[in-house]
């Protein structure tokens, strides 16, 4: 019996899910003939953010559309020692929450795994899920923000940020001489600074460097 293909893959879930090829292009915003394509094994490059949404519209995951092999979480660890190749991609933890808002503790808990490009599968690299709407119309509530990790960013990008050593938010940094400031997109929210001593409450987990929304 033949290897099954990405195409083949998505035509039995297709099927399973009793979906015509109309309904699963409407649903991704497609033509029909692109579904024709994939599922005929015509192009195989569809791009991580389709792959995604046929994921969901199909009830399974990203790595099984991908490989046709459902994820082992026995197996699964932490960014980079068990980040999974998967031929051009790989898959990173989502890990916790982050709070483009108030504050929200980020906990150290894989809550699941998210496909990446095969540049990230370092052991710096993993997903952090944005709540609240503070940085709005950039990231909104729910948005997977993609962070590398390290101890400091430049003044300008845009971070997570621990305060007091629990809260995890999003925001735009900017920094002086005497101050740390941390900014929101949203004008709604006020601009909230450390100065002199009270920049020690602040510490950097990362940098934003990509971020996506999975519908």
């Amino acid at each position: 019996m033949a290897e099954q293909n990405i195409g083949d893959r998505i035509k039995n879930m297709r099927k399973r899910r009793e979906l015509s090829l109309q309904k699963v292009a409407d649903s991704l915003d497609v033509n029909r003939s692109s579904v024709m394509r994939w599922e005929k094994g015509e192009t195989s490059k569809i791009k991580l953010p389709v792959i995604e949404k046929l994921a969901s519209l199909f009830g399974t995951s990203p790595q099984y559309l991908l490989t046709g092999k459902e994820r082992d979480r026995e197996k699964e660890g932490w960014v980079g020692e068990n980040a999974q190749e998967l031929g051009e991609f790989c898959s990173l933890p989502l890990v916790g929450r982050v709070c483009a808002g108030n504050g929200l503790l980020a906990e150290d808990n894989v809550i699941r795994y998210e496909i990446a490009d095969k540049k990230y599968n370092r052991k710096e690299y993993f997903y952090l899920e944005v709540s609240g709407d503070s940085m709005a119309p950039r990231l909104d509530n729910g948005d997977l923000v993609l962070i590398k990790k390290q101890s400091s960013i430049d003044s300008g990008d845009v971070g997570v940020f621990l305060i007091d050593g629990c809260d995890g938010v999003v925001k735009k940094v900017k920094y002086d001489k005497n101050y740390i400031e941390l900014h929101s997109f949203n004008p709604y929210y006020p601009v909230r600074r450390f100065e002199g001593a009270e920049v020690q409450r602040v510490s950097v987990v990362g940098k934003v460097v990509e971020s996506k929304r999975i519908w």
